[in-house]
Order: structure tokens, then C-alpha cells, then sequence
């Protein structure tokens, strides 16, 4: 994120519990039947596993994908994004 906001978004984290990266998710299948899927990667947060989705889902003519010129917290460094329709 940009450093002007830096200590300001620090001041709003909370610890996230580790059980989110422990636990399984399970997948019924739902979400293949949502009509609109949109896939944002912020492209200056360097993260493999996003750009691996990122490929998964452009190979997938149901997901709309999109690579925003920002980091990890796209709502500080782009505000005006936060109103754009995907």
C-alpha cells in the first residue's frame, strides 16, 4: 500500500484466526451457477497463487477478470475504485 497510509491501515487490522488456512473450504458446486463472475488481481502484490487463479480464470469464458495497478489494499490505494461497477 502507498506509505502515506501505512500506519492507518495498521491501526484498523485485527489478527485473522488460523484456522482459515487450516481448515478445508467445502465446494457444492454453486458457484458455477453464478451468472456473474469477476476475478480482480491488484498486480503489484506479489502473490503466485493469485496469479495461478488469475490464468484459471481467464481461461474460463464465464469469469470476467480484471488486473488493477495497485497492492493488496486496493480500497486505500485506489479509491475511486470502490465505486466502479465490475
Amino acid at each position: 500500500m502507498n506509505e502515506k497510509d501505512h500506519s492507518w491501515v495498521d491501526s484498523k487490522v485485527t489478527p485473522q484466526p488460523v484456522g482459515v488456512a487450516l481448515q478445508p473450504i467445502p465446494l457444492t458446486g454453486a458457484r458455477d451457477r453464478v451468472a456473474k463472475k469477476t476475478y480482480i488481481r491488484a498486480a503489484s502484490y506479489p502473490q503466485p497463487i493469485f496469479d495461478k487463479y488469475l490464468a484459471i480464470c481467464k481461461a474460463d469464458r464465464t469469469w470476467r477478470t480484471f488486473e488493477i495497478p495497485c497492492g493488496h489494499h486496493v480500497m486505500v490505494d485506489i479509491v475511486e475504485l470502490t465505486t466502479y461497477n465490475f
